[in-house]
């Protein structure tokens, strides 16, 4: 029985020594590439507020842009040491259509467009 026990501890620490590995893969995939949205949502919030969430990847992503367009058009944030950002937007009542994003890292290298549709 405590066999067993040893087995499973190991069993346990290697998955996590695996999670790890591949969160820290992720971060570093695109090295050398352009930014990469792994995440990007708009949520209508309350009284005509809408927020878009999401987190850019990139090596340095706390230094890159991300600057919408669509329905946010004109509007940009930095994403957080880590990619994440959100930015709030009122609308007019009934607004529908496209919000869009596009990351640009410090070199200038840019993301493939990402887009969600609110109505």
């Amino acid at each position: 029985m405590r066999f067993s026990h040893i087995s499973l501890a190991r069993h346990v620490t290697l998955v996590i020594a695996a999670t790890c590995a591949v969160a820290l893969h992720a971060q570093r995939a695109n090295a050398g590439g352009p930014p990469q949205f792994s995440e990007f949502t708009v949520v209508y919030e309350s009284l005509d507020v809408w927020t878009v969430y999401g987190e850019v990847v990139d090596e340095q992503p706390g230094q890159c842009d991300v600057d919408f367009g669509g329905l946010f058009a004109g509007e940009s944030v930095t994403p957080d040491a880590d990619g994440y950002f959100e930015l709030s937007v009122t609308l007019e009542p009934n607004s529908s259509g496209i919000v869009s994003g596009v990351a640009t890292d410090p070199e200038g290298k840019t993301s493939e467009t990402a887009e969600d549709y609110i109505q």
